[in-house]
C-alpha cells in the first residue's frame, strides 16, 4: 500500500480517525485549523490526499483549490459538506476543472478508493470526493432521517437483528418494509445464510402451498419434477413473507403448523422436513381489523407478533423529507448525468404539505421524474419542474383544506401557461407538462382553452 502524504484541514483529522490516517498506517499527516493555514502548507509541501471540513461562506476555498491544483495537481481532495451546503460542495468540486464523486460508503471503503486512485493513473474526473453529512442514517439500503420516529425505528430494527424471534413489520405501502426486513437479516447472526423473499399476493392461491413447502413429482398436473419450497431454500437463513395479510385462511393453518412444529411436508409427500428459517413477515393491512371479521386467524396473529415493528408513513415524519429529498436527488443526478444540487424553498414547502400516500417510494419516483426532465445545466429544481399530476394532486389537497381554488381551474391555468410559454405548440407544451400529447390535446378540448388560437401543430 502506498505511503500517502495527507493534509487535514479544519479538524478533519480528529473526525476521520476511522480512515486510519495515522503513523501506524505509514502515512504522513499534516494539520491545518483553517484554509489560510492550509494555503501555507500547500505552498511548502506536496500532498496526495487533502481532507477538508465544511468551509463556511467566507472561506477562500476556491483560491485554495487553485493553489493546490498548481502545486499538487495529482492530489485527491475530500470535501465534507452538510445537507444545507451540498450545493456549495458540488460547486467547489467543479471549480478549477476538478471532478467529483460523492460516495455513500463507509470511511474505510473511501480510504481504499483513495489508495486505488493514488496508485493508478491520474484522472481529472475523479479528483475531488464530496461527502454529504446529512444527519440521516443509512441502514443497509434503507435511508432514515433524524426524526424521533426514525430514531425509534432504527432502535427497533437493531433490536430485531440482535435476536432470532419472529418479526412482524407493519406499515403502509411504500414505507420500506422490504428494506427493513433485509436490514434485519443482513445485520443479524444469519447474514451469511439465504434471504428468501416471498411476495404472497403475486402467487396464485392454488400454488401457495407448493411455493412455500415444495412438491414431489406428479403431485399435481404440471409437476413434472420434484421442487424445493421457499422454506427449504431459506433453511438456516431468513424467509420474508411479504403481505401476509393476503394469505387465505386454509394456508394460514399450514403456516401456523410450521411455526409451532418447525416441520412441514412437500405437496404429494408424507415425509416430514425439519426447517430452520427465521420468519420476518410484513403487511400493509390492519390485521387487528381482519381478526374481528374472521379473515385472519387469531392464533397465527399472536405467533407472528412476537416482535411487532411499525414502519411509520412519511407524513408522520416530515422532518425527514429534506434529507430524503437530497439523498434521492443525488442518486438520480448521478444516474442521469445531471448537475442538480438541490431544491428551491418553494419545492420544499410543497413537499412538506403532501400527504405522500405512496410514502418514501412516491417521493423517490417524483424526484426521479424531475431529474429526468431537468436540463443538463440546471442546479436547483423549482416548482415548474414538478410533474403536472403531482401539482394537481397538491392543489387538490390544499383545496380540501380550504387553501386553494378548484382543481379544474388550477389544471386549466397550468395548461394555459405551458401553451403560452411554448408558442401554443401542443407537442412542446406536453413535454413541458410531462404529459402524453394526446392527453394534453384532450384536456385542451375539454376546457376549450385553445379556441381563439389554432394549434400550431
Amino acid at each position: 500500500m502506498k505511503r500517502l502524504r495527507i493534509l487535514c484541514v479544519q479538524g478533519e483529522c480528529e473526525r476521520q480517525k476511522s480512515f486510519a490516517f495515522d503513523s501506524r498506517a505509514g502515512h504522513i499527516v499534516r494539520s491545518a485549523t483553517n484554509v489560510n493555514e492550509a494555503l501555507t502548507l500547500v505552498a511548502q509541501e506536496d500532498f496526495e490526499v487533502v481532507l477538508l471540513g465544511p468551509a463556511g461562506p467566507r472561506s477562500p476555498l476556491p483560491l485554495f483549490l487553485k493553489v493546490l491544483r498548481d502545486r499538487s495537481p495529482e492530489a485527491d481532495v475530500v470535501v465534507k459538506t452538510t445537507v444545507a451546503e451540498i450545493g456549495n460542495g458540488r460547486r467547489v468540486a467543479r471549480s478549477g476543472d476538478f471532478g467529483f464523486l460523492q460516495p455513500h460508503s463507509l470511511p474505510t471503503a473511501l480510504l481504499d478508493e483513495l489508495h486505488r486512485a493514488s496508485e493508478g493513473p491520474a484522472s481529472s474526473a475523479d479528483k475531488i470526493y464530496v461527502i454529504q453529512e446529512s444527519h440521516s442514517m443509512l441502514l443497509g439500503d434503507m435511508l432514515l432521517g433524524s426524526s424521533a420516529a426514525s430514531l425509534r425505528l432504527a432502535l427497533e430494527l437493531d433490536m430485531a437483528a440482535s435476536c432470532d424471534a419472529i418479526c412482524m413489520l407493519q406499515g403502509e405501502t411504500g414505507t420500506g418494509k422490504d428494506l427493513a426486513a433485509r436490514y434485519i437479516h443482513q445485520t443479524g447472526a444469519r447474514a451469511d445464510q439465504p434471504f428468501v423473499i416471498v411476495n404472497l399476493p403475486a402467487i396464485p392461491k392454488d400454488l401457495i402451498e407448493s411455493t412455500l413447502f415444495g412438491h414431489e413429482r406428479g403431485a399435481f398436473t404440471g409437476a413434472v419434477a420434484s421442487q424445493e419450497g421457499k422454506f427449504e431454500l431459506a433453511n438456516g437463513g431468513t424467509i420474508f413473507l411479504d403481505e401476509i395479510g393476503d394469505l387465505a385462511l386454509e394456508q394460514q393453518v399450514k403456516l401456523l403448523r410450521v411455526i409451532e412444529d418447525g416441520e412441514f411436508e412437500r405437496v404429494g409427500s408424507n415425509r416430514r422436513i425439519k426447517g430452520d428459517a427465521r420468519i420476518v413477515a410484513a403487511t400493509s393491512r390492519r390485521l387487528d381489523e381482519m381478526l374481528a371479521d374472521g379473515r385472519f386467524r387469531r392464533d397465527l396473529y399472536y405467533r407472528l407478533v412476537v416482535m411487532p415493528i411499525h414502519v411509520p408513513p412519511l407524513r408522520d415524519r416530515p422532518d425527514d423529507i429534506h434529507a430524503l429529498s437530497l439523498f434521492f436527488l443525488d442518486r438520480y443526478a448521478r444516474k442521469y448525468h445531471k448537475g442538480l444540487v438541490g431544491f428551491t424553498p418553494d419545492v420544499y414547502g410543497i413537499f412538506a404539505k403532501q400527504p405522500w400516500h405512496g410514502n418514501v417510494r412516491e417521493l423517490s419516483h417524483t424526484i426521479e421524474r424531475m431529474a429526468i426532465y431537468a436540463s443538463a445545466k440546471k442546479e436547483f429544481l423549482d416548482i415548474p419542474d414538478l410533474p403536472m399530476d403531482f401539482l394537481i394532486a397538491s392543489a387538490e389537497t390544499e383545496r380540501k383544506s380550504g387553501l386553494a381554488g378548484d382543481k379544474e381551474e388550477f389544471e386549466k391555468r397550468l395548461i394555459l401557461d405551458a401553451l403560452r410559454n411554448n408558442d401554443y405548440n401542443s407537442s412542446r407544451a406536453a413535454r413541458a407538462l410531462r404529459l402524453p400529447v394526446e392527453t394534453l390535446r384532450y384536456r385542451i378540448k375539454k376546457y376549450g382553452i385553445n379556441k381563439d388560437r389554432p394549434d400550431s401543430t
